[in-house]
């Protein structure tokens, strides 16, 4: 992480349809906090499902979507 720079929060969302992931989230965010070093309460992971439409649904693939909220300091 650049000098100045803090994060506040990660935000991610996983699109997929099978495995079921949820007792995976643990295991996740320990793994995430510990590669960002930052709490573990400041990461979220949610999954979601395309309830068997497109791709996604039809389990060709997993999509991921991430946000990081960053906060600029020292300036």
């Amino acid at each position: 992480m650049p000098q100045g720079v803090i994060i506040i929060n990660v935000q991610i969302i996983i699109l997929a349809e099978r495995p079921k992931l949820k007792p995976f989230y643990p295991q996740m965010k320990a793994k995430i906090a510990e590669q960002l070093k930052i709490d573990l309460h400041r990461i979220n992971i949610q999954g979601k499902t395309f309830e068997g439409k497109g791709i996604i649904g039809k389990q060709q693939g997993i999509e991921t979507q991430s946000i990081v909220s960053l906060l600029r300091t020292g300036c």
